[in-house]
């Protein structure tokens, strides 16, 4: 038996004990299929992002339930054949596991490096070679010379 996840959307209008009628007609379509439901999330209030059937807010209910994977696509057939089901989206329900660190690389330790030559080695990093400025005359003969 496989895990799912069914998220579904409903209109904004119905009435609570509508939203719970739906929640038990799930329920008993998934026992009905030799299922077993998890768990079910509270409903929340979601602005769509464009409008479906003429809706832009709906409440958004998610189902966590187990079933065969041979029998899924009998249950998502009946969830299209229900009215009150603006869209619907049945996925492999996946728990949240936080990521394990990555292990690093080991660092080979060696002899330390004596203080002198660490001095000269910063020294070489920071002090920038300045090159001397051409003369404009330069220039102009070294351009002559060039375009004879």
């Amino acid at each position: 038996m496989k895990q799912y996840e069914l998220t579904y959307l409903t209109a904004q209008d119905l009435a609570e004990e509508e939203v719970k009628s739906l929640q038990d007609k799930l329920a008993a379509a998934i026992k009905a299929t030799n299922g077993t439901v998890t768990e079910f999330q509270k409903p929340y209030k979601k602005r769509l992002a464009y409008p479906i059937k003429k809706r832009e807010i709906a409440y958004v209910n998610t189902v966590i339930f187990g079933l065969e994977p041979k029998d899924l696509e009998n249950f998502t057939n009946g969830l299209k054949e229900e009215a009150r089901i603006l869209r619907s989206l049945t996925i492999v329900y996946a728990p949240f596991t936080p990521r394990t660190p990555l292990r690093r690389k080991r660092v080979v330790e060696t002899a330390p490096a004596p203080a002198s030559e660490i001095a000269e080695e910063t020294k070489k990093t920071t002090v920038k070679k300045e090159r001397p400025k051409a003369e404009l005359n330069e220039i102009a003969e070294k351009l002559d010379e060039i375009l004879q």
